[in-house]
């Protein structure tokens, strides 16, 4: 599922002046974020971005590599809170990302 939010948010950054290179990556980071969730954006929280966080370290990546993910998710949703003026869609900031020095999550149960 890809929100049309992400799009607006997308054209934003262009109006922003960030690089063609940065608003792809974000685009594609947001595109694998979203496209196995199958629900409605207000409905997406930290759960989601942590099992996403652990999708990333199965895969082997590097910590970076999950970082700038996990940046492009962030700013999402800062975008989002002042689009909407809403704390609500702010599930981000309940999320710890993983340190370069140390490549393994801390899980929440």
């Amino acid at each position: 599922m890809e929100p049309m939010e992400m799009r607006l948010f997308c054209a934003y950054l262009r109006t922003r002046n960030y690089s063609p290179h940065t608003v792809e990556n974000y685009a594609r980071d947001l595109r694998l974020f979203f496209a196995p969730l199958d629900k409605a954006l207000p409905a997406v929280s930290w759960h989601d971005i942590e099992h996403f966080i652990q999708h990333q370290y199965q895969a082997q990546l590097a910590a970076t590599t999950i970082n700038r993910r996990l940046q492009a998710i962030k700013h999402f949703f800062e975008y989002l809170v002042t689009l909407i003026g809403s704390r609500a869609l702010a599930a981000y900031d309940d999320v710890d990302g993983p340190s370069a020095a140390n490549n393994r999550p801390e899980s929440r149960k």
